[in-house]
């Protein structure tokens, strides 16, 4: 599954948007986390986007996305 691809990846980048489409977090090492914060600052309940780019051991590029609802 994508779960295993990512794990095994080469490179990884994991952006996190807020409803307008603007970069809040993102990071490259999958043992951080966003925290729900901006600018240490906690964000609006609401939903966001996320967005996973990674390289596998094949040199395939591969992009995801999905939502995830912050509710405080």
């Amino acid at each position: 599954g994508s779960e295993m691809c990512i794990r095994d990846s080469l490179e990884v980048e994991v952006s996190i948007y807020n409803r307008w489409g603007e970069l809040i977090y993102a990071f490259n090492d999958l043992k951080e986390y966003w925290d729900g914060t901006y600018n240490f600052r906690p964000c609006q309940d609401g939903t966001y986007t996320w967005k996973i780019k990674y390289t596998d051991f094949k040199n395939n590029k591969e992009v995801m996305t999905g939502h995830v609802n912050l509710v405080r």
